[in-house]
């Protein structure tokens, strides 16, 4: 009786089992998925990259190499989560220095670099009194957003609902198309009613 499992398959050994261009193949198609261009990059003839590169990705070997090559660089739902929740405590301290200015060397800066959404440096150089020049570099940082981060967290383990309003207009002749009845200008409310008046 045989099982099943969801392992990932071995990159390895599905990689191992191709011709050495082929294997060139599939890491310069990684690289942009261009077949043709990893095709050439490969080695194969420049002429026919184009065709060889066509054969190549119908071969269901190499298909299953740059399924399981590309499976070992996708984030996985709980990293996905972690990086929200990351977000959502993250705070500006691990880029703060003693002195209060922004340092992004620092080992807890480099360890906490997932956090910075945006990094933007300004210099200006100025002479100063004795004619030297003088640069002042000016360095702000912008973090993911917490709240958008908490909401989408919360959001995604079903604990935030959001509300969603929908308006429509409608003329009096697609109500009436609508009401399965017909539209009668003359009266007052412009229908005319399928069971008569009053009725």
């Amino acid at each position: 009786m045989s099982t099943h499992t969801d392992e990932a398959p071995d990159v390895t050994k599905l990689i191992g089992a191709l011709s050495a261009k082929r294997q060139k193949f599939v890491f310069e198609y990684v690289k942009d998925f261009n077949a043709s261009a990893a095709a050439r990059r490969a080695g194969y003839a420049e002429k026919s990259a184009r065709k060889t590169a066509w054969e190549i990705m119908r071969c269901p070997k190499v298909k299953a190499a740059i399924e399981a090559h590309l499976g070992e660089y996708a984030m996985t739902a709980a990293e996905c989560v972690k990086h929200l929740a990351d977000w959502g405590r993250g705070t500006v301290e691990p880029f703060i220095d003693d002195q209060g200015a922004i340092d992004l060397t620092s080992e807890s800066a480099r360890q906490n670099i997932k956090l910075v959404k945006k990094i933007t440096q300004t210099s200006r150089v100025t002479a100063n009194e004795d004619g030297e020049l003088v640069t002042e570099v000016k360095r702000s940082i912008e973090l993911h957003d917490a709240k958008d981060a908490v909401k989408e967290t919360l959001r995604l383990h079903g604990k935030l609902t959001e509300k969603v309003e929908h308006k429509h207009t409608a003329d009096a002749e697609m109500i009436a198309a609508l009401l399965g009845v017909k539209l009668k200008p003359e009266d007052g409310d412009g229908f005319e009613h399928p069971l008569g008046e009053g009725d």
